[in-house]
């Protein structure tokens, strides 16, 4: 039954969207198809555009006009749907992209990581990829027990990257569902050498920060990106 639905709706669509062509031949059903693959891919496409060090310093005018209006405002960046795709840009205050951010990497929001110096798609980079490149890196200060109902916590690095990147900076994150096991060696870890850091997530207290940044790495390295913002003053 249900796929007597779908396929009746998809007639009525066809016969909506599809009933005529640019040389004035009526439409067929393979057209109809085929306009919507090509939707698809125009917007993979235009996430290999976006996601690039050629997008820095681009001017916001020239960016709206080529790829449209940002959705919505959050906090001092704009957000601009590519498709599935949630990107946000940060312009400084003469209107140039100071950063680029995809928010939900996945295969269906993807791009090859040799825009970004890199060298795997987007939805296979792990951290010890991405420190491939730096010169400089910190992992973040984070929620391993204790964390509350607001959200769950995310796990990732700054990466300073040397004069050949351009000096590119990298702000890597990993939600908790992809980080699970490693946030729970990590925490083990430190819970058993110092019983009385809690880890919360604001501070280090007595942990110094190049041991924190060592079992960090060694727990996280093979873990995946779920979302990367690359640019400059990205811990201002």
């Amino acid at each position: 039954m249900e796929s007597r639905h779908f396929f009746a709706g998809f007639i009525v669509l066809f016969a909506l969207f599809g009933c005529g062509r640019d040389d004035g031949k009526p439409a067929t059903l393979n057209d109809f198809v085929s306009s919507i693959v090509s939707s698809g891919n125009s917007s993979v496409q235009m996430l290999e555009k976006v996601m690039t060090v050629e997008a820095l310093g681009m001017q916001k005018e020239y960016f709206e006009k080529t790829y449209g209006p940002a959705k919505r405002l959050i906090g001092n960046g704009r957000q601009y749907d590519i498709g599935l795709c949630n990107v946000i840009i940060i312009y400084d205050k003469n209107d140039s992209i100071e950063s680029v951010e995809l928010l939900n990497i996945s295969k269906d929001c993807t791009f090859d990581g040799k825009n970004i110096y890199l060298q795997s798609r987007a939805d296979k980079i792990t951290y010890s990829e991405l420190f491939g490149v730096a010169f400089d890196w910190n992992a973040k200060l984070s929620c391993y027990t204790m964390c509350g109902n607001a959200a769950d916590p995310e796990y990732g690095a700054y990466v300073d990257t040397p004069r050949v990147y351009g000096f590119v900076e990298f702000d890597a994150t990993t939600n908790y569902e992809v980080a699970q096991k490693a946030s729970d060696d990590v925490y083990e870890y430190f819970k058993k050498k110092y019983p009385d850091e809690e880890l919360i997530g604001g501070e280090l207290g007595k942990i110094p920060a190049t041991e924190y940044n060592k079992i960090w790495f060694e727990k996280f390295k093979d873990i995946r990106l779920t979302g990367l913002k690359f640019g400059y003053n990205l811990q201002k």
